[in-house]
């Protein structure tokens, strides 16, 4: 992602009060290079933010402990910020939990789409959509610099 794109990301996330799941998420992503499909599926349990690292499963089941440098781990404060405001309160309740039918989150269940994201701080999940980048293929190739 070149840096042109990134920050018209970051002014995306910013100036739409709607956004504030997506933004984080990005935040994290782009200072980590986890896929946001790693993000969705982190549990409480999976945050050591003592250690500011966060424990992330692959499909083989292996772990890896990733750092989190200053921006990311601000984005992961306030991502566990509004997950124990929704109910996250368990280590094995989702850092990212799914809104049910009806408005109530169920810290059980992840959250699992880029619209879901959306919607969920009240924008409509469409709208700032075509504003954010898809990152460039490869992108999690590249090394990170703390």
């Amino acid at each position: 992602m070149s840096s042109e794109d990134e920050k018209r990301l970051f002014d995306v996330g910013t100036e739409n009060a709607g956004c504030e799941v997506a933004y984080n998420m990005a935040v994290v992503s782009s200072n980590t290079l986890l896929r946001a499909g790693e993000i969705w599926q982190l549990r409480l349990h999976n945050l050591d933010l003592e250690r500011r690292t966060i424990a992330c499963s692959n499909k083989n089941g292996s772990v890896r402990h990733v750092p989190l440098n200053d921006e990311a781990y601000a984005a992961v404060r306030r991502l566990r910020d509004r997950a124990e405001k929704l109910g996250s309160t368990e280590p094995e309740h989702y850092l990212l939990p799914r809104r049910r039918k009806g408005g109530a989150f169920d810290p059980t269940r992840p959250q699992d789409s880029w619209e879901r994201a959306l919607a969920q701080d009240g924008g409509s999940g469409r709208a700032p959509r075509s504003a954010i980048p898809r990152p460039p293929a490869g992108c999690h190739d590249q090394p990170v610099e703390f």
